[in-house]
């Protein structure tokens, strides 16, 4: 019955005995003889509960716009310590905003010179690049199916 109880108690109550509050724990014991087995496992409980280590500390609650304007200003940072790394390593034309317009449709271009075999491979030169390449990649697979099924209901009136 005691590993009963301890074992409810501790499912029941696990986050809050020990941890970073302050417990109170109440046993409450019976002075008849029938109730000794239970007042006897009441007090080792107890006893046991006694061990369990209490750091208590203040909950803090943030301000989620001060947040993100701290997320907003260490992004910024490291933005420039990267860009900072890459001056140092001679790679000074790598830019890690999104990309424009232009780039994109620049980017198709090379694409498409590489896929039809003009040029023997894409230069990479960051993991963006990679990301953008799949991105315009999809794109051109999504359009050419568009276009191939608007032929296809065009040339058998299947509207």
């Amino acid at each position: 019955r005691s590993s009963d109880l301890s074992s409810g108690i501790n499912a029941e109550y696990g986050d809050s005995i020990g941890g970073n509050c302050n417990t109170v724990m109440i046993a409450n014991v019976w002075g008849e003889s029938s109730q000794l087995e239970e007042t006897i496992s009441t007090l080792r409980f107890g006893t046991r509960m006694m061990c369990v280590a209490n750091e208590p500390m203040q909950n803090i609650h943030y301000d989620p716009l001060l947040l993100v304007r701290e997320y907003e200003q260490e992004i910024k940072t490291l933005k420039m310590e990267l860009a900072m790394h890459d001056t140092l390593a001679n790679r000074s034309n790598v830019s890690y905003e999104p990309y424009t317009e232009a780039q994109q449709f620049d980017l198709q271009q090379n694409i498409r010179r590489y896929i039809s075999g003009s040029v023997p491979e894409i230069e990479i030169v960051n993991l963006r690049q990679v990301k953008e390449i799949f991105k315009q990649f999809k794109q051109m697979i999504l359009n050419q199916e568009r276009e191939i099924e608007a032929r296809v209901v065009q040339k058998y009136n299947l509207e």
